[in-house]
């Protein structure tokens, strides 16, 4: 085995190394360099309560970075048959107007209810979500949204993405829960648009959760991923 320039840690002529023989840390590599790699989903935020609280919020979360987002939840209310409300943020504050949204649910005895408007301050994510009044995190419902237009990337494999003023912040969702209304299980979709004609909705770059009445639940949370470009 021949070694050159061992001064600038050049090896050549190598053809098997002896385990034993290699100790100490390896140095941490950098990825930025690498092609041909699939995206990755990453988590970008955690927000849990950890006392009760009207809202929750997250700012500054979409970035450049990243090409879309998603968000899991699991929200729980303290007061019997709260609704729960969204809203887009931008720099800290609160979006609020021009909310368009509909919001399907279907209960396990086959009945279904809608819930829908247009040019409102807040859009609506569940009805009548279900509390046990324990305190012990029973009922809620839980939420997966897919989030477009917001802040984010605007090339994808190299290629130009940007969307037009009119591709507006929207996103779509699915959840389940129990109905307080009707004493049910139940199921649900819905879609939410920001009609801001402004490039990606005047850059929003945050989400916030509120409840129409009482506060929501210590140990309520959300998290919020990512989609690396590959």
């Amino acid at each position: 085995m021949a070694i050159i320039k061992p001064n600038n840690n050049t090896l050549s002529a190598i053809t098997s190394l002896d385990a034993t023989k290699l100790t100490g840390n390896l140095p941490a590599i950098s990825g930025a360099s690498l092609t041909g790699v699939d995206g990755n989903w990453v988590r970008l935020a955690a927000n849990v309560l950890t006392s009760d609280a009207s809202s929750m919020a997250t700012d500054s979360v979409f970035t450049t970075t990243y090409t879309h987002y998603k968000l899991i939840g699991n929200f729980h209310v303290q007061t019997n048959s709260a609704e729960i409300n969204f809203l887009y943020r931008v720099g800290g504050s609160d979006k609020t107007a021009s909310y368009y949204y509909c919001l399907r649910l279907f209960d396990d005895d086959g009945g279904n209810h809608e819930v829908y408007d247009r040019n409102s301050a807040n859009a609506r994510v569940w009805n009548d979500v279900y509390d046990a009044g324990s305190d012990d995190l029973t009922g809620g419902v839980g939420i997966d949204m897919s989030i477009f237009n917001v802040t984010k990337k605007d090339t994808l494999n190299g290629s130009d993405v940007t969307p037009s003023t009119n591709a507006r912040p929207h996103l779509f969702f699915t959840g389940t829960g129990y109905n307080a209304a009707n004493s049910k299980y139940t199921a649900g979709y819905g879609m939410i648009r920001l009609n801001e004609s402004l490039a990606h909705g005047s850059n929003v770059d945050g989400v916030k959760f509120l409840t129409s009445t009482g506060n929501f639940q210590t140990g309520s949370y959300y998290m919020i991923y990512g989609l690396e470009d590959s």
